[in-house]
């Protein structure tokens, strides 16, 4: 899934959690957007606090209850992708 399922998270939350949800560690995640570790933990504390959970375990399983674990950011496709709608 290409589109942002719902409104919830901004679009630097929805890059944190694809990341967080491959069970990246908060130091990764930083690495890979390119910010500092302590941004990245603002940031995933603000997704734990809008989904209403307290630990890694229930945030999988709250994207999974609502089908946005299924989200893909179109910035984490390879370069040179293609889309296919079907």
């Amino acid at each position: 899934m290409l589109s942002q399922p719902k409104e919830i998270f901004t679009d630097r939350e929805w890059d944190v959690l694809f990341l967080s949800l491959q069970r990246l560690s908060c130091k990764e995640i930083a690495k890979w957007l390119d910010i500092a570790v302590k941004t990245a933990e603002v940031h995933l504390s603000n997704i734990y606090s809008k989904a209403d959970v307290h630990h890694a375990n229930q945030l999988r399983l709250f994207c999974r209850e609502k089908g946005i674990n299924r989200y893909l950011p179109p910035k984490f496709l390879p370069s040179g992708s293609h889309v296919i709608s079907v």
